[in-house]
């Protein structure tokens, strides 16, 4: 059996909620990064599943979204300390 990908995507604020909904509506494994849980709540009812830091996310993930409000956020998921680069 092919199995759908799994997406991990960062950023479920005003942009990323409806898209990530559409990709989990259309049969995709999707796993969240979103520190504020009153974003992602919506989403996870849904059925995605919580990545609880980048590490996880990547781990759980064969391709990742960002959908992040400005470079310095950008910056800091790809380059930070825990980034995603790491």
């Amino acid at each position: 059996m092919n199995e759908k990908i799994a997406i991990g995507w960062a950023g479920i604020g005003k942009m990323g909620a409806p898209m990530s909904r559409r990709v989990l509506e259309a049969g995709y494994r999707i796993h969240v990064y979103e520190p504020l849980p009153e974003n992602r709540a919506t989403i996870v009812a849904q059925g995605a599943n919580v990545a609880h830091s980048l590490e996880d996310l990547a781990a759980s993930s064969d391709v990742i979204i960002l959908t992040i409000p400005n470079d310095a956020v950008l910056r800091d998921l790809v380059f930070g300390a825990n980034g995603l680069s790491t």
